[in-house]
C-alpha cells in the first residue's frame, strides 16, 4: 500500500508471442466492440478486423505487440511501429487498448 491507503499496482509490459495473438485479436475484439455496435462501422473498426490481419501485422519487421500487464494479468496491448523512413527513424504508438483477460 501507498500513503494513501492505496494498493500498489505492479505495471509491466509483456512481449507478445506468435502463439498469443489470438488473445491480441480476441482483446482487441472486445475493446471495441461497443464502439463497432454504435457506429456500425464494419469497413473501419478494429473489432471487425479478421485474427489474420492481425496476425500479418505481428509479422512485420518493425512491429511489436505487448501485453499490458497488472499485477501478472493481462489487462491490456500495445502495439509499437519502430520503423526507419529514409534517414528519420520513427517510433510510435500504433494501437492501445484496454480489456480484461479473455482467457
Amino acid at each position: 500500500m501507498d500513503k494513501t491507503g492505496a494498493q500498489k499496482v505492479k505495471i509491466e509490459l509483456k512481449p507478445v508471442e506468435q502463439e498469443e495473438i489470438e488473445t491480441v485479436w480476441k482483446m482487441q475484439v472486445e475493446a471495441f466492440s461497443d464502439l463497432l455496435q454504435k457506429y456500425q462501422d464494419y469497413e473501419t473498426s478494429p473489432a471487425a478486423e479478421s485474427i489474420d490481419k492481425v496476425s500479418a501485422r505481428f509479422e512485420q519487421p518493425w512491429t511489436t505487440y505487448y501485453f499490458i500487464m497488472a499485477n501478472d494479468e493481462k489487462v491490456g496491448a500495445i502495439r509499437v511501429v519502430d520503423k526507419k523512413e529514409g534517414w528519420q527513424q520513427k517510433t510510435y504508438l500504433t494501437s492501445l487498448y484496454h480489456a480484461g483477460a479473455p482467457e
